[in-house]
């Protein structure tokens, strides 16, 4: 059975305000974060983060990072038992949430199936809180999105 998506958003919402809360002031929750001072997602190779949500694991790392402004992510969508891999993979970067972001669609890497790899423009100025957002569109036409502390920039 899917969840509606407003349901969805609702409690990926309180999941990450109660994973922040039960944190303390840390920043990011369930980030993977690097060792060293450096901000989270710095440099090209870096594990942006991991975030589990209802049915799947969600995994994002920087591939590069480009003089233009750009950087290639690549998103690894892992499923639990039964549960069917995303028809669409589309992402875009910002702080807040942003209901009709332009987003961009993310390609599967050549010979896999829950591999995606997208570019994205990272906008300027670059906002603090700045994260990748991922939205996950499903056969059934549900939508699933992950983002704020879950893929920080």
């Amino acid at each position: 059975m899917r969840i509606p998506t407003q349901i969805m958003t609702f409690l990926l919402s309180v999941g990450a305000v109660g994973l922040l809360a039960s944190c303390g002031a840390g920043g990011g929750g369930a980030s993977v974060s690097q060792a060293g001072g450096g901000s989270q997602g710095s440099a090209p190779g870096a594990v942006l983060g991991e975030r589990a949500v209802p049915g799947y694991t969600l995994r994002a790392h920087r591939v590069s990072t480009a003089a233009d402004g750009t950087i290639t992510v690549r998103v690894h969508v892992t499923p639990d038992a039964g549960q069917p891999l995303p028809t669409a993979v589309t992402c875009w970067i910002a702080g807040d949430y942003v209901a009709d972001a332009s987003t961009s669609p993310a390609a599967v890497v050549a010979g896999t199936t829950d591999e995606f790899e997208v570019m994205l423009v990272m906008p300027q100025p670059l906002p603090a809180d700045a994260a990748v957002w991922v939205r996950l569109t499903f056969p059934d036409g549900t939508v699933l999105e992950v983002g704020r502390a879950a893929f920080p920039v």
